[in-house]
């Protein structure tokens, strides 16, 4: 039985990672999770392989070249998972991370069927039909028809992607780039316009005029409509341990060398030998013949790479993407919040003055555990302003903006694990701003730089910033490894 079997069948440990905040209790740091995995015994010098994070984009990279050569696995965090990972929070799996997937998102759902996990597949709650609509807008919350929400969205993402005739799906292969403005050249009503807005600020929990034209469009067109965006892309999630029990199963197929808390701040590959080189934050170097770097895009910019990236890579990497908002996992008291329920808030409602501002939630479940209790998810829109979401300082800010949003709440608990300010992700799901489509910025980063091939989901192909895209970038990294290895260009 490969090594990699025995460890990960230990008991549930605690992360360094994520916060819960109770009433009345002392702030929780550091959480329990199955996604801690122990380092291997000892690690050699050099490997054939060595693929930094532990993400899906790594996990999978790994497992594809078990068979094909030595292998290292460097992570900077203490567990799996990268920008997904299941916290245990009052005996219930929490995800803090990314967490949908669908049977349109090829890759990760054939991970469901590989792993026995398609059984654990499951919906949100609308057991009545519709979720009530609550928007915000001008400090003022009404309560709107959903079905007729749904068709002022769909008509609006229509239009919204509809330039000169060109159908949604042109933007998967997107012609010469075209003007970031659209939203402004939209004949959208003035009533209309703060429902359009927000709309458009959930692809990043930014202010529309950050996210790219083609960043919106290319998610539409994956999903065939606006609005079955969010069937497609946030509907549906895993039981059964959730992304974390995935996570752990594509990890037990892998038999090489594992190495947690170690990140790295270093890929060089000036040596004679022709080795890449990495060097981690305590100074440690493992050699290697090639490298699969997974590190997400904000992260890059904090990477010497000797020698140095690309004008069109560096151009990239420092602009990074856009998609620096927050996610909170949130328990209610079961008095007067409608069930199920979805809220947003205009973009003329979010105010800075909290620096952490909900624009979007929606009804999660019934704890299993006290029917008394629902668990909803709230998105925050953050900047660079915003305070540290992980502090029992900004727990006030943090209820009192999402009472503003969701006025029937009581929030007894939340649970959160803070992106924005995490050193390893600096963000949650790429969202590429304005002036960044698809070109030579993103092909220069799938085309590698020497031996270091680039693989995340933040420069996907199909679903981009989603599970699926993180799995599409570890495949295909796999499979350019092996052909290298053979001396064979993929």
């Amino acid at each position: 039985m490969p090594d990699t079997e025995v460890r990960i069948t230990k008991p549930t440990q605690r992360s360094t990672e994520g916060v819960t905040w109770r009433k009345n209790k002392p702030l929780e740091k550091g959480l329990a999770t199955e996604a801690v995995v122990p380092s291997s015994p000892t690690i050699a010098d050099e490997y054939d392989v060595i693929v930094i994070g532990a993400g899906f984009s790594g996990l999978v990279a790994d497992r594809d070249l078990r068979s094909t050569a030595s292998t290292l696995l460097v992570e900077a965090r203490d567990r799996i998972g990268g920008r997904t990972w299941v916290a245990k929070v009052d005996g219930e799996d929490v995800e803090l991370g990314g967490r949908f997937v669908h049977w349109h998102q090829p890759h990760l759902y054939n991970e469901t069927i590989r792993y026995g996990k398609r059984k654990y597949i499951k919906s949100l709650p609308h057991p009545t039909g519709p979720p009530d609509y609550h928007f915000t807008t001008n400090n003022h919350t009404t309560t709107i028809d959903p079905l007729t929400t749904a068709s002022k969205l769909e008509k609006f993402y229509k239009d919204f992607v509809s330039v000169n005739d060109t159908t949604p799906e042109a933007f998967l292969h997107p012609p010469p780039p075209l003007r970031e403005t659209r939203r402004h050249q939209m004949d959208v009503s003035p009533q209309d316009r703060p429902l359009f807005e927000a709309a458009l600020q959930m692809f990043g929990l930014d202010r529309p005029e950050e996210t790219g034209f083609l960043n919106v469009a290319r998610y539409i067109a994956s999903s065939d409509s606006g609005t079955k965006l969010l069937e497609k892309g946030g509907t549906y999630s895993l039981g059964g341990g959730g992304t974390t029990a995935l996570a752990r199963s594509i990890l037990a197929e892998f038999t090489g060398g594992v190495l947690f808390r170690s990140p790295v701040v270093g890929i060089s590959q000036d040596g004679a030998d022709g080795r890449v080189r990495v060097t981690t934050r305590d100074g440690r170097t493992v050699l290697a013949r090639y490298v699969v770097n997974t590190m997400p895009l904000n992260v890059l910019s904090t990477i010497t790479f000797s020698p140095p990236l690309s004008g069109f890579e560096r151009e990239v990497v420092e602009r990074g993407h856009v998609g620096r908002g927050g996610k909170v996992i949130l328990a209610l008291e079961d008095g007067n919040v409608p069930r199920p329920f979805f809220a947003s808030a205009a973009t003329s409602a979010i105010t800075s003055s909290s620096g952490c501002d909900f624009v979007a939630s929606f009804h999660k479940a019934i704890s299993p555990t006290d029917g008394s209790v629902i668990r909803a998810v709230g998105f925050l829109a953050l900047s660079t302003e915003s305070p540290d979401l992980t502090t029992e300082a900004s727990s006030e800010k943090i209820l009192r903006s999402y009472e503003a949003l969701v006025p029937e709440a009581k929030v007894e608990e939340y649970s959160v694990h803070d992106w924005r300010s995490d050193p390893f992700a600096r963000g949650t799901w790429a969202c590429l701003p304005a002036g960044f489509g698809d070109g030579k910025y993103w092909d220069e980063l799938r085309r590698g730089h020497g031996n270091v091939v680039m693989a995340s989901g933040d420069w996907a192909v199909g679903w981009r910033g989603f599970i699926d895209g993180a799995v599409e970038q570890g495949v295909i990294a796999a499979q350019r490894v092996k052909g290298l290895l053979r001396g064979v260009k993929v």
